[in-house]
């Protein structure tokens, strides 16, 4: 097999015709005065097998390049990509692969906070967070609750203030107490 197909790996019709040819080379090359000759010739063959192989690739490339440039360029006017992926890729595996391969912190350290929160509408937020809440309810509960509370307070103390009056009566009158009062 010669050198060409022995890199490429070829495993073609043309493989044992090839090796038959390269073992009559090979054989050939080791006659005197010719296989000089044949040896140069043979390299020269290889050499410009080698360099139409190349320009061959390179031609096929600049080709099957523009071919899939111009079925890019048919496929994004004609075909709708978002609803292509959409249907097709997973994106809960592909948002995880992505930010899987980000550093989370450091992309959220260069992030401006202050910048953000110039874009926030602080009032317009505190005005819908107040909205929401019963204020109204939230202090009439609260001071229905103290107001009792001190209204208690209040009754516990005119009670004892009634019972200290009641005890100095007693004494300037020289009353004595009844047994029910002392418990």
């Amino acid at each position: 097999m010669n050198n060409a197909a022995a890199r490429d790996g070829s495993d073609s019709v043309l493989a044992v015709p090839q090796l038959i040819v390269s073992s009559i080379a090979d054989v050939a090359q080791t006659l005197p005065f010719v296989g000089g000759f044949i040896g140069s010739a043979r390299s020269a063959t290889h050499d410009a097998i080698d360099t139409a192989r190349t320009a061959l690739i390179t031609r096929v490339r600049a080709v099957v390049g523009a071919v899939v440039r111009e079925i890019v360029d048919i496929l994004t006017t004609e075909v709708d990509l978002t609803d292509l992926v959409v249907q097709n890729v997973d994106l809960e595996r592909l948002i995880d692969a992505v930010l899987g391969s980000m550093d989370l912190d450091a992309l959220v350290a260069r992030v401006d906070i202050d910048a953000i929160l110039g874009r926030v509408d602080l009032i317009g937020l505190a005005d819908e967070i107040i909205a929401g809440v019963d204020l109204t309810g939230i202090i009439r509960d609260a001071s229905s609750t103290v107001t009792a509370d001190v209204m208690t307070d209040v009754r516990g103390t005119s009670e004892r203030a009634d019972d200290v009056v009641a005890n100095a009566v007693d004494r300037l009158l020289r009353r004595k107490r009844k047994a029910s009062d002392d418990e």
